[in-house]
């Protein structure tokens, strides 16, 4: 098992199918279903502070959608955390294709 699949593995239950659901459905239409979830207010927050911090991190290019770099050092270094470019879209990182594909 890849140390990418095993970090998949453990940040399943936090990013399960129904916050995966609503957040593409954000992405899609750039709003939040209403009204919105209570159970997803929680991974909604992590969220939006990991993506705070992933846009401080210097990098050429950052996914669109959690703002991991995914080029240069930090890219690099964040690579076990499937920051590479997706095969589905150079825009979004390989962990957030994995959730589009979830």
């Amino acid at each position: 098992m890849a140390s990418s699949d095993l970090i998949y593995k453990i940040l399943e239950p936090m990013v399960g199918k129904k916050f995966a659901n609503e957040v593409w459905y954000h992405y899609l239409t750039g709003e939040w279903q209403t009204p919105f979830p209570e159970e997803l207010r929680r991974p909604q927050n992590f969220a939006n502070l990991q993506s705070n911090f992933y846009a401080r991190l210097p990098s050429e290019l950052h996914c669109y959608h959690c703002g991991i770099p995914m080029v240069g050092l930090w890219g690099s270094a964040l690579r076990f955390m499937r920051s590479a470019p997706s095969s589905f879209s150079p825009k979004l990182c390989q962990g957030c294709e994995g959730m589009a594909r979830y």
